[in-house]
């Protein structure tokens, strides 16, 4: 009898809540923080157990505590054996796409968290730069959203659309006041503002096309040149990562890195090099 194939998404930023590593510390699992804790130089154990939500608000904070606990939620259900059958996709939504990568096995749970580490500091200082927000408009089409956007927009404030979840969730992205006032016209479309808690508008397209903090994920090895003999060729894919097989834990995959100290630059090299060759045009993603 053929099983169920399973496709996970992951969360991205603006699902972070204080305490939210509460259901996991006494999981076997939890030993991954200590590994994200030592690449990215945060207590993630901390992060995940004690600090408020107004803290979490910062986007570098609120990327690596969404990403380690997608992770360890990952690990967790693989453990357990409680996906109900063979992984055939893994995406996410963009933040997500970092575990999505992890647990695809195209990254090592190190790899994606010094990538997410690096994004979360450089969209922090471009958030600080130009300030701003997002919120969700629930129940009406895009082009709707759309058109209260630009009419917005036509009269000053900055906002756009900057994502689309699904049909009838549409994420808009702008200045405080921009999303203020598509809050209040949303029941003019039918549609609902749900206030996302982010510290900033992600992705603007009157942001900077590349962020100039994200060096330390690929800058040069410590140790001699490797090449990882059991590294897939991979296929560059923005958002979502196929596995070779059925879902394995973060640390057995076979068809993952060697384990070597010099891959783990190299998948962040990889990784980089992906999202450039997929979209060498677009703003980095929110």
């Amino acid at each position: 009898m053929d099983q169920t194939r399973i496709g996970l998404v992951f969360p991205g930023q603006g699902t972070q809540r204080e305490g939210m590593g509460e259901p996991w510390r006494d999981t076997p699992s939890w030993k991954i923080t200590e590994e994200i804790s030592d690449v990215t130089g945060e207590d993630l154990p901390r992060l995940l157990l004690h600090t408020s939500d107004a803290r979490l608000r910062c986007t570098d904070l609120a990327q690596l505590a969404v990403f380690t606990v997608a992770v360890i939620a990952h690990a967790e259900a693989v453990r357990q054996d409680v996906l109900g059958g063979p992984v055939a996709a893994c995406a996410g939504h963009s933040l997500g796409e970092y575990a999505a990568l992890t647990a695809a096995g195209a990254l090592t749970v190190g790899a994606a968290a010094a990538l997410v580490a690096a994004r979360g500091r450089a969209m922090r200082q471009a958030a600080e730069e130009r300030p701003g927000t997002m919120g969700v408009l629930v129940a009406a089409p895009l082009d709707e959203v759309a058109a209260l956007a630009g009419r917005v927009r036509a009269e000053g404030p900055d906002v756009w659309v900057a994502n689309v979840n699904a049909p009838g969730q549409t994420v808009v992205s702008g200045s405080a006041e921009g999303i203020d006032r598509i809050e209040a016209e949303a029941p003019s479309i039918g549609a609902k503002m749900i206030r996302l808690t982010v510290g900033g508008a992600f992705p603007a397209p009157t942001w900077p096309r590349r962020p100039t903090a994200c060096g330390p994920p690929w800058s040069a090895p410590r140790s001699p040149p490797h090449t990882c003999r059991s590294w897939p060729t991979p296929t560059p894919r923005r958002t979502a990562a196929r596995p070779t097989g059925p879902a394995s834990p973060p640390v057995s995959s076979p068809r993952r890195c060697c384990g070597s100290p010099a891959c783990a630059p190299s998948s962040a090299r990889w990784a980089a090099a992906a999202w450039s060759s997929s979209a060498p045009d677009a703003p980095w993603p929110g």
